[in-house]
C-alpha cells in the first residue's frame, strides 16, 4: 500500500555428497510487514522455503518449495498457499543468467492453480556497481483471473557493508485489470545488510 516494509530472512545451508555430486541442502524464513487494505488482520507475511541444488558443468541446478504464511489472516480468504519449483543459472563472467519456474496447486486467495516463469540476468559494472533485469509471467488457470508480466529493472551497489538498490519494477496489467493502481510503476529503494 505504497508504504515502507522492514524485512528480514534466517538462512540455513549444509553441502554434503551423493554419489560423487556436491549437493547442497538450504532452508530459510523471511518474513516482511504487509499491507493489503482490505480491512482484515493480516499485518505480517512469512515465507518458509527449503530445497536441494547442485551445480553440473558450471550450471547450477535447484529444487525448491515454499510456504507463504499470513498469520492471524481469516481462514475463508484462503491467503496461505504453497508453490514448489526449480531453477538454472549459470555465469559468464561478464554477466549471470538464471531462470525459475513456480507451481501452486492453490494459489494466493485460493484461486487455485497458478504458474510461475521467470529470468534473470545481472552485469557487474565499474565501480561495484552492478545492473540486474528480471521479467517473469503469472498464469492463473482460473479463468476469472487476469494473466500478467512483471518486470523489474535495478542498480545495486556495497556501501560499507550495507547493499543499497534501487528498482523500477513494473507490470502490463492495466488500471481496471488490478482494481486501481496497485499494478502502476513503481521505484524501489532498498537497504540490506547480511551477517
Amino acid at each position: 500500500n505504497e508504504g515502507p516494509a522492514i524485512q528480514g530472512s534466517f538462512g540455513w545451508s549444509k553441502d554434503f555428497n551423493a554419489g560423487g555430486q556436491k549437493i547442497n541442502a538450504f532452508a530459510s524464513a523471511w518474513a516482511s510487514n504487509v499491507d493489503f487494505s482490505d480491512g482484515d488482520n493480516a499485518h505480517i507475511e512469512i515465507d518458509y522455503s527449503g530445497g536441494l541444488g547442485t551445480e553440473i558443468g558450471g550450471v547450477s541446478l535447484e529444487a525448491f518449495a515454499i510456504y507463504y504464511n499470513y498469520p492471524n489472516s481469516r481462514d475463508a480468504l484462503n491467503y496461505d498457499y504453497i508453490e514448489a519449483g526449480g531453477g538454472v543459472g549459470y555465469d559468464f563472467g561478464v554477466a549471470s543468467v538464471g531462470g525459475q519456474f513456480y507451481w501452486s496447486p492453490d494459489f494466493f486467495g485460493g484461486i487455485g492453480d497458478a504458474y510461475y516463469i521467470a529470468g534473470d540476468v545481472s552485469v557487474p559494472l565499474p565501480y561495484k556497481f552492478s545492473i540486474d533485469g528480471h521479467v517473469g509471467y503469472q498464469i492463473f488457470d482460473n479463468a476469472g483471473s487476469t494473466d500478467y508480466v512483471d518486470w523489474s529493472i535495478s542498480v545495486t551497489r556495497n556501501i560499507l557493508g550495507f547493499d543499497l538498490s534501487l528498482a523500477y519494477v513494473d507490470t502490463d496489467l492495466s488500471t481496471a485489470e488490478c482494481g486501481g493502481s496497485l499494478c502502476d510503476a513503481r521505484a524501489v529503494f532498498t537497504v540490506s545488510k547480511s551477517f
